[in-house]
């Protein structure tokens, strides 16, 4: 099991190996781990909702960008709101 330490020094190579590389090559780790989570969230959708066609799946990420926008700049404006019971996600209803 890793330590709290063992964590840490991790973390320190990661962040050294970063500082190693070039604006471009972060930009494009960057740019792979969006690419990466709108496929989790595309998955998630079609997981919900198995009978959807591929242009609703993409109306419906958008919809899930633009909600956790919305709940970004809500919470830049009031930072002592918190999130409704079930967080960002759970209240929202998915049509």
């Amino acid at each position: 099991m890793a330590t709290a330490s063992s964590i840490q020094d991790l973390d320190q190579l990661q962040l050294e190996a970063y500082r190693r590389m070039t604006g471009e090559e972060r930009l494009l780790i960057g740019l792979g781990l969006y690419e990466a989570s709108l496929g989790i969230a595309r998955e998630a959708i079609r997981n919900r909702f198995p009978d959807t066609d591929q242009a609703s799946i993409e109306e419906k990420l958008r919809e899930r960008i633009r909600v956790g926008y919305e709940i970004e700049a809500r919470k830049r404006r009031s930072p002592s709101t918190s999130l409704p019971a079930g967080g960002a996600w759970g209240t929202m209803e998915m049509s």
